[in-house]
């Protein structure tokens, strides 16, 4: 099975960790990464509105141009919260079978996240 992993940046291993214990199931992966770490700076410095919206569909079309480029079997999107709703509802007409997110925090931590949910065809928290 092809299967789209997309993840932030994080400080942490977590998308390799995942990819390798993919490998190791058999399963041939295509990574997406991306970093959001300059967003966070010029929020905390009230600059970001513009750049980070137009940073954000910037990201979201990347995303969505990857899965329609290699129509994998399955799109796996750790720390789903962060991709627009809109994003969602392409990545799952790009993507063979389903979408699956991965999330680390509560989703009543963040705005719109039960829409967002919703847009997912599974998803898997780390908290109840």
């Amino acid at each position: 099975m092809n299967i789209l992993v997309a993840a932030p940046n994080l400080p942490h291993p977590w998308m390799d960790y995942t990819i390798r214990a993919l490998h190791r199931l058999g399963h041939a992966t295509i990574p997406f990464q991306y970093t959001n770490r300059w967003i966070n700076r010029l929020n905390s410095a009230g600059l970001a509105a513009t750049y980070a919206q137009r940073w954000r569909r910037d990201r979201d079309d990347a995303l969505i141009a990857l899965a329609r480029r290699v129509r994998p079997d399955l799109a796996l999107v750790l720390r789903g919260e962060l991709i627009s709703p809109g994003a969602i509802t392409a990545l799952k007409r790009a993507v063979r079978g389903p979408t699956v997110t991965w999330w680390v925090d509560d989703p009543g931590r963040y705005p719109g996240s039960p829409e967002r949910l919703r847009l997912y065809d599974y998803c898997f928290l780390f908290d109840r």
